[in-house]
């Protein structure tokens, strides 16, 4: 399996998108936080499900690890905003998408 770019953006506040990981839907929802200058995201079933809420996007960390336990989670990798320049900040408004990409990476991927 390839890595997979989740392609969010920073010129919406709220938004979401549909994605297929590891052969099931899932609709991520993100919001910006502009008090405290964070990206938040949601993940649900296609169905309306909810799985997880309230997740702050954060650089080189894996974001599902709290709902591991949901057995609608995807189990065969980690879902991570990585910091392409390697300075691990964290993503402000306009570097969602740009200097933080959104993957889905296989287990099998990782080293």
């Amino acid at each position: 399996m390839a890595i997979l770019e989740i392609p969010v953006r920073s010129d919406l506040d709220a938004y979401s998108l549909i994605v297929t990981l590891e052969d099931t839907d899932y609709r991520l929802s993100f919001r910006h936080n502009t008090r405290d200058d964070h990206w938040y995201m949601a993940m649900e079933l296609t169905d309306g499900t909810a799985l997880a809420s309230g997740i702050c996007i954060v650089a080189d960390s894996p974001l599902l690890g709290r709902w591991a336990w949901n057995e609608n989670m995807p189990e065969g990798g980690l879902l991570m905003a990585v910091d392409v320049t390697g300075e691990q900040e964290e993503p402000a408004k306009e570097d969602f998408g740009d200097r933080i990409r959104l993957l889905w990476v296989p287990l099998e991927d990782l080293d």
